[in-house]
């Protein structure tokens, strides 16, 4: 899906409806494309700008946007995603919940609390490009993300079912199996063993849900 083509004019409406905020001086991010039917990696929110940031592409408009595989030059928040699935036979693919730049997420939080408004707006948008995508597997890559995802769900039409212990995690929607987890990289990133087991337990959840 060409996610930035097809959702850039909403994004830049937010950005305008909401343009007396700090955060919208700085364009949103969006990716580039994602993928359809794929293991689908969902962060927070995408950093503030690096200077010479080899992810990001100027693209027109008020918005900005990433490719997310770029072989040997994959920016090292992306490092352990294709780690996550080398065993399994899908490709991945990475959106945000937001689209305003911020590197720490008490930033994110303080404006879940001031303008709430204003983020969910962002997640009418992202949630409904999840739901677009369709994918086989969902992985919320942050702890606040699952807080937003959960506080959204009526608004944005779709449900998080209760632990399922038939195979130990969620279901987005009652078909797509939906794991939380903490970040990957970042200040404190998942221990190595811990992410192993994440590794084990997608590849599970996936051999015993597309065989039910």
């Amino acid at each position: 899906m060409e996610v930035h083509l097809k959702y850039k004019e909403e994004i830049n409406k937010i950005w305008s409806d909401f343009q007396e905020l700090k955060e919208c001086k700085i364009p949103a991010l969006l990716p580039v494309t994602a993928l359809e039917n794929a293991i689908l990696i969902v962060g927070l929110n995408p950093s503030s700008p690096l200077k010479n940031e080899k992810t990001q592409i100027d693209v027109g408009g008020n918005t900005s946007s990433y490719p997310q595989h770029e072989g040997d030059e994959l920016h090292k928040y992306f490092r352990r995603f294709p780690l996550l699935v080398e065993n399994i036979d899908d490709e991945w693919s990475h959106i945000d919940l937001l689209f305003l730049r911020k590197t720490d997420s008490t930033d994110v939080k303080k404006l879940w609390k001031e303008n709430k408004e204003f983020i969910k707006a962002q997640l009418k948008v992202s949630t409904e490009i999840i739901k677009a995508l369709n994918p086989k597997i969902i992985i919320v890559n942050n702890a606040f993300g699952r807080e937003l995802l959960e506080s959204f769900k009526e608004e944005g039409n779709y449900s998080i079912s209760e632990f399922n212990s038939t195979i130990g995690t969620y279901y987005f929607n009652d078909t797509i199996p939906l794991f939380f987890s903490s970040m990957f990289e970042g200040p404190s990133p998942m221990d190595n063993g811990t992410f192993e087991r994440l590794k084990w337990h997608i590849q599970w959840v996936l051999d015993k849900h597309l065989t039910k």
